[in-house]
């Protein structure tokens, strides 16, 4: 019976099994499967398996994301989840994805330089770093095939899949000829065309005289374009191609091999050199791998076998080369060995090959304690960072990016071995954290950065500054944008002084900015900002960079530069801070223009965000109050009885009453107040010894004691405040005068560079540059004498000469008998000096010497020192001259006064002179109008009665306009010219006027009469033009168009709307429509959600705008619109609206019976479904009733169970409610 038992319940599991797994098939066939015959189980256990698994999930849809167009590391156009987005944003966060916002369209970025193309990148970040941006990938992103050294067969020895510029790029940075083929649209069939390097005897042309082969060992491409016969891994020495090579105990290195090789009677290399081989036939037949030949290390010698085996690995530090004496041994054959690669570095230290580190001309990095006025960064002038790399026994050294714009980072990467790096300095980056006082917080993160604290006194003040300042160009006239970064540090510090009762001030606040302890506090931070303030050279000479100013002049003193010099000198072991992975993470989206131009125009957008932070905490007041007495209570309505003495004593107290009173009607405060006080006691006593019985009112001779003298303390200022200044001026770096030290320039440091040697001396330079003959020297070595100057004869144009005269030349034009030059003429000239030099010219005869001249300097040289200068110059008129009228024979003398100074300080004491006869002009030609701004039509704004007009001429001229085409005499409004000749622009000769607007359209002519000097006859009625002048016999026309309809807002959507949604984020569609203004609607709009920063539609610029918003929430919105034509008319308005958030479902309010249907009332428009089974149904699944409104009705079964659910128009699904039917 157990058995049956047993043999039933095995055939049930195995027929259960068979069972369940049809059964699940079936339902697992979606093809196939009816939800509406869905078992009521298989929905139960997948609706309550999901929901289990479900939980603690949320939906994508309910993660708000917002764009940060500069986030808090620099990275651009990034997203965020709405609730973190504002804490990681540099700025305002604004409501949507990234390409919803102009500045963030995503496209391709091309790089015009390196030719290269970035996909997805932010339209602003793209021009930012000066790329062009492209919607859509323009042509210039195909890609082609570029032939690397091309064989003009279609082949080439490298090739790479490139843009056609990068192809370009490539071949100038490897200085290979390269061929870029645009038929070539894949990268394997580029990659196809680079030829074999196989290896192996190339059997050539027979030698009747030897009755042999001639033969190569070389790779199939050159051995196939020879002609050759090419047998792959065979050596030239082997017997069966009975070539002319044979044995021989010679060895050779060759290139791009690390080994020691035989070489045969050919001078083809053979196998590794390996001594026991050398008679061994089959060894000089075919090639052997490496890894079959000899060893050359045993154990842990990995040079043991060096004199007999020359299988070399470079990566285990040896190479073939030359025996190095006392480092390797002797080979038994041949004269190269596998050569020791390691090397001695500088300070005797052993280097193993690859190691590389840094090595500096000085010291680096900061110095001093942290947060302390001592704190400073020390970086000398003219210094640079180096990399050391041992290479094959070398020591080779890479020089860092000039200026410090590279620093040098070493790390250990195993004990005993280094590894350094040349990266950019991103120092130059430290001021963009001086914006607020919270990104200045951030400034300690960045390792190139420190944030360096300045407290003297009450004067307080933190600004984020360079660990390893970057350098600046050195020139004889620091540029701009240097001038720019060193004032960072340009501060004012006020400091207050009282006055005594002995009449002399004392300093009670700030008073330590009068000492050098403002100065030098003040130019450690200057120094940390760049080449700024007074900072030694390499040399350990002081260079000047700073100036004090105000009501004193506090210098550095001589035991800080003498702490400065201890900066000359590297301390070992001394390393730059590296970058953590964060740290690179916030620099991937940043421009390292490091050019002081770009770093300049980046701190002129925080404009006096340095500044703003200094505060002078407790120094506004005038310091007074503390100083300030209590109520003294005068008893001045009852005295009793007293004895002398007391009387004496009353009269003490009245006194000083009264001394008080009258000092504080006055003003005093402090030391006068009280002197006021006393002399009012000292009064009540003398007054007092006169009386037995004390007044019933206070005596007038106290007061008028006490006024008398605090008129006095008054007059002379007793125990006032006064407020005093002094600025510290932060300028850039100056070497010190003269060039003792420019032959010391190799010695200083590592290497000689143009940056170092023209920091050791204004008149070092740098000769023959990365040459052999490259020197440091002072140009000018014991210079006494000035530049000496001497004319230019090849710089006259023909048709020119010039005569000389004692010190100077008269210039004659060939043409004319007399040799003048009309006036106005344009004429080029130049001088040579023996010596470089800078030069002056002046039409004024200098009588103080080169400084107190002028400083017009030549057109070609500007203010540098050269030998040659050239001038470019136009005849003064004879008018000016002193020689007015009309005869046309007049003459005169048009006189220029050149001075000249060396880089040594000596110039001429008498100038160099340049004469030029000057005749009258003969001008029948009228002047011409070049240019119109704004050019024509004009465009006006609504009602607007004028519009500022400039106009360009080719000569001086004087112009005048007319609303009607006459004559220039008969014209009635006159423009305002800058005729003179040196007010010459590059577009001609500038005039402006302002011109009535007084209709829609408006027609304004224009002529213009030249020779103004020549004068203009004016009488009530008319004017005449002097005799000479050409007026123009033709009108220019000006068209001004003005704004007949006001430019308007027409539509707003959404405007005073109630949006609904049962989702949050809500996206929302912003459109506006413009019309009117000047040109029918067209405009640019602008929204802004705090009234103050707008920001451009997305799409714009036509009269129709839309912008995109997709991750807003429920609440009130008042966005603010601008829009503005090209008339400058402004359109404003608002789109108001509130985002309703609604996620409850439709509520059935009633049910009842309604003849043979029931009928069902929601408190919403909705739709609603039934089930007979149960509440658990899922929606869509089951049978709908009529109606999408609030009424709903269905046919029904008397006694049936109903449940019914309802879904609003936002698909919330409200409550499930069980009906019967029929009840």
């Amino acid at each position: 019976m157990i058995k049956i038992i047993c043999l039933f319940e095995i055939s049930l599991l195995i027929i259960g099994g068979i069972a369940f797994a049809y059964l699940m098939s079936e339902t697992n066939n979606l093809e196939y499967l009816s939800t509406k015959d869905e078992s009521r189980f298989v929905k139960f256990v997948r609706k309550n398996v999901l929901e289990f698994l479900s939980k603690g999930l949320v939906s994508a849809q309910s993660v708000s994301l917002q764009t940060c167009f500069v986030d808090r590391s620099g990275a651009y156009c990034q997203e965020y989840p709405s609730e973190i987005c504002n804490s990681r944003c540099d700025g305002q966060c604004f409501p949507g994805r990234r390409n919803e916002f102009s500045q963030c369209q995503m496209g391709t970025c091309y790089d015009t330089s390196l030719g290269t193309c970035g996909s997805g990148t932010p339209r602003s970040l793209c021009e930012s770093n000066k790329g062009v941006w492209y919607e859509s990938q323009p042509v210039q992103c195909n890609r082609g095939c570029c032939l690397i050294s091309p064989d003009n067969s279609g082949g080439a020895s490298q090739a790479r899949f490139t843009t056609s510029q990068e192809c370009n790029y490539l071949s100038q940075t490897v200085g290979a000829q390269t061929l870029w083929n645009s038929q070539i649209t894949n990268e394997v069939q580029c990659l196809s065309t680079a030829r074999t390097q196989r290896e192996g005897a190339c059997v050539l042309e027979f030698l009747p005289d030897l009755n042999k082969y001639n033969c190569e060992f070389i790779t199939e491409t050159r051995c196939l374009s020879s002609g050759g016969t090419f047998y792959d891994n065979q050596l030239c020495t082997n017997p069966e191609l009975d070539t002319k090579c044979e044995i021989t105990q010679n060895t050779g290195c060759f290139e791009n091999k690390d080994g020691v090789y035989f070489v045969d009677s050919c001078g083809n290399p053979a196998n590794i050199y390996d001594s026991s081989k050398l008679n061994t036939l089959t060894y000089w037949s075919s090639v052997v791998p490496l890894s079959q030949s000899c060893s050359l290390g045993t154990g842990s010698n990995s040079l043991a076998n060096q004199q007999r085996c020359g299988n070399c690995d470079y990566i285990f530090g040896n190479t073939c080369g030359s025996p190095q004496p006392n480092v390797d041994k002797s080979p038994i054959y041949g004269n190269y060995v596998c050569k020791d690669l390691s090397c001695l570095d500088k300070n005797g230290k052993v280097r193993q090959h690859g190691e590389s580190w840094c090595v500096f001309d000085g010291r680096i990095g900061l110095d001093g304690s942290n947060r302390s006025n001592e704190e400073r960064a020390v970086d000398v002038p003219g210094s640079r960072h180096y990399r050391e790399l041992c290479y094959e026994g070398e020591v080779r050294l890479e020089p860092c990016a000039e200026y410090r714009n590279g620093i040098c980072v070493e790390n250990d990467v195993r004990e005993g071995f280094t590894n350094a790096q040349c990266r950019v300095n991103t120092g130059s980056l430290c001021i963009r954290y001086n914006e607020n006082e919270e990104s200045l917080q951030e400034c300690s993160k960045s390792p190139d950065c420190f944030l360096k604290h300045v407290k003297l006194d009450k004067f307080e003040f933190d600004v984020c500054a360079s660990k390893y300042p970057v350098g600046f160009e050195i020139s004889d006239e620091p540029n701009s944008a240097e001038q720019t970064i060193c004032s960072v540090a340009t501060q004012t510090c006020t400091y207050y002084e009282k006055k005594g009762i002995d009449g002399k001030w004392s300093c009670k606040v700030n008073c330590e900015c009068k000492d050098a302890k403002f100065a030098e506090t003040m130019n450690n931070l200057c120094m940390s900002l760049g080449d700024c303030g007074s900072h030694v050279n390499l040399a350990g000479e002081i260079g000047k960079g700073y100036s004090t100013s105000g009501n004193k002049k506090p210098k550095i003193s001589d035991s800080y530069i003498n702490g400065l010099k201890k900066y000359i000198t590297p301390v070992p072991n001394q390393r730059v801070s590296g970058f953590a992975q964060e740290n690179i993470a916030s620099m991937l989206n940043l421009d390292f223009n490091l050019e002081a131009n770009e770093i300049a125009g980046k701190l002129s957008q925080f404009g006096l965000g340095v500044a703003g932070l200094i505060s002078f905490t407790g120094v506004g007041a005038p310091l007074a109050t503390g100083f300030s007495a209590g109520n003294i209570g005068l008893p001045l309505s009852s005295h009793t009885f007293l004895s002398g003495l007391a009387t004496g004593v009353a009269s003490v107290g009245v006194g000083a009453g009264v001394g008080y009173i009258i000092g504080t009607i006055f003003g005093l405060e402090g030391d006068a107040l009280t002197a006021a006080v006393v002399i009012g006691a000292v009064a009540g006593v003398a007054y007092g010894m006169h009386l037995i019985y004390a007044a019933q009112t206070l005596n007038p001779v106290i007061i008028i004691i006490v006024v008398v003298i605090t008129l006095i303390l008054n007059i002379l200022g007793i125990g006032k405040y006064r407020e005093r200044k002094v600025e510290f001026s932060c300028l850039p770096w100056q070497p010190p005068s003269g060039g003792d030290n420019c032959a010391k320039c190799g010695e200083l440091g590592i290497e000689c560079t143009s940056y170092k040697c023209k920091s050791l001396g204004k008149t070092c330079e740098l000769l023959n540059p990365e040459t052999e003959n490259e020197a440091c020297v002072n140009i000018a070595p014991d210079d006494a004498s000035a530049p000496e100057i001497r004319f230019n004869s090849t710089s006259l144009a023909s048709g020119f000469s010039y005569e000389e005269f004692q010190n100077g030349v008269k210039i004659k034009n060939n043409s004319n008998s007399d040799g003048c030059i009309q006036e106005y003429s344009a004429i080029a000239f130049g001088i040579l000096l023996n010596e470089p030099g800078q030069c002056k010219i002046s039409s004024t005869r200098p009588e103080n010497g080169y400084d107190e001249m002028e400083d017009t300097f030549f057109d070609s040289s500007g203010n540098a020192y050269t030998l040659n200068h050239r001038e470019n110059t136009a005849i003064q008129d004879l008018d000016t001259l002193g020689i007015s009228g009309s005869d046309p024979e007049r003459r005169g003398n048009y006189d220029l006064y050149v001075l000249c100074q060396d880089k040594s300080g000596n110039s001429i004491d008498s100038s160099y002179n340049l004469r030029f006869c000057v005749s009258p002009a003969n001008d029948l030609q009228p002047p011409q109008i070049t240019k119109f701004v704004p050019e024509s039509p004009g465009l006006a704004g609504l009602n607007s009665q004028s519009f500022n007009l400039q106009l360009y001429t080719n000569e001086p001229s004087t112009c005048r306009f007319s609303y009607s085409d006459v004559n220039y005499e008969s014209m009635e409004n006159e423009a305002i010219c800058e005729n003179d000749i040196e007010q010459s622009t590059i577009h001609g000769w500038l005039c402006r006027t302002v011109l009535n607007v007084t209709g829609d359209e408006n027609n304004y002519y224009f002529r213009c009469a030249d020779q103004p000097w020549l004068g203009t006859d004016y009488t009530s009625n008319s004017l005449t033009l002097s005799e000479g002048r050409n007026p123009a016999s033709e009108s220019r026309i000006f068209i001004v168009r003005r704004t007949t309809n006001p430019l308007t807002i027409s539509s707003i959507i959404p405007d005073d709307e109630n949006i609904v949604s049962g989702i949050e984020p809500v996206s929302v569609n912003l459109e506006i429509s413009t019309s009117g203004g000047i040109e029918n609607g067209k405009a640019s709009c602008k929204y802004s959600f705090n009234g103050e920063d707008y920001i451009d539609f997305r799409h714009t610029s036509l009269s129709n705008h839309r912008q995109t918003f997709t991750s807003l929430f429920g609440g009130n919105y008042d966005i603010r619109l601008k829009c503005t034509d090209k008339a400058g008319n402004i359109a404003e308005g608002n789109s108001r609206f509130t985002i309703s958030v609604d996620n409850n479902g439709p509520i059935i309010t009633r049910a009842y019976n309604a003849g043979n249907n029931m009928a069902i009332i929601t408190n919403e428009d909705s739709v609603c479904e039934s089930s007979t089974s149960s509440c658990s149904f899922e929606f869509g699944t089951q049978n709908r009733l009529n109606g999408a409104t609030k009424i709903h009705t269905m046919q029904y079964g008397a006694g049936l169970n109903y449940f019914v659910k309802c879904r609003d128009t936002l698909e919330n699904i409200g409550s499930c409610l069980s009906l019967t039917g029929g009840y």
